[in-house]
């Protein structure tokens, strides 16, 4: 198995966001363009800061 998709926890905790950000967005009664629009950037900024720390994670274990 590649090793970058050996823990998936950026795209799962972007989802995740995405998710969040939809479910506010429905419970503010915003306008759908505007939920879609911050849902997929919550996905996506939440999605790569996740995998960027994970990866610095694992090369901070390499080095031990």
């Amino acid at each position: 198995m590649d090793e970058q998709h050996d823990q998936p926890w950026g795209r799962l905790s972007g989802l995740l966001a995405a998710a969040g950000a939809m479910l506010i967005g429905v419970l503010r009664n915003l306008n759908p363009d505007v939920i879609l629009i911050r849902a997929i950037i919550a996905g996506i900024v939440v999605g790569s800061v996740v995998n960027v720390l994970n990866q610095v994670l694992r090369r901070i274990a390499e080095d031990d």
